[in-house]
């Protein structure tokens, strides 16, 4: 996860608006199948998982008002590089974390139904849920 974060972080610093988002969900995925492969969750169930948990919205949402920021000549770029970066790192650790809490899970057998496949409503209600509480333990959002 740490790599992960820190190669987000440098991507979030990229000067060229809305860059950033495209190499930051390759960064996540691959980060969620390598914390996959340690609790020896096969790639097909991870994938499906991964997929349903998986917040691309998030990450367009952050793109867009950041690589606004960015188009600013001089300060603009500066700032928005900056502020892209601290963003980016932070939501890929969020990210990581929750994905390694909900393998935890899914290793467990928590989130698979009566005929064995995952129930990827719950997989994705509860990474999301992890995601938004590290967030806001990180200062993002409100504290409902």
């Amino acid at each position: 996860m740490n790599a992960a974060t820190a190669a987000a972080t440098a991507a979030g610093f990229t000067p060229i608006p809305f860059a950033d988002a495209a190499v930051l969900v390759p960064i996540q995925i691959g980060m969620m199948a390598k914390v996959a492969t340690i609790y020896d969750i096969p790639m097909q169930r991870a994938t499906v998982a991964s997929l349903a948990a998986t917040t691309v919205t998030t990450q367009a949402g952050r793109a867009a008002a950041t690589g606004l920021l960015k188009l600013i000549p001089g300060v603009g770029t500066i700032a928005g590089g900056a502020i892209t970066g601290g963003v980016a790192g932070t939501i890929t650790f969020a990210v990581g974390t929750a994905w390694h809490r909900v393998c935890i899970g899914m290793a467990e057998g928590k989130y698979e139904t009566v005929s064995g496949t995952l129930d990827s409503e719950t997989i994705q209600r509860v990474f999301n849920q992890e995601v938004s509480a590290i967030m806001r333990s990180r200062g993002f959002g409100s504290r409902k």
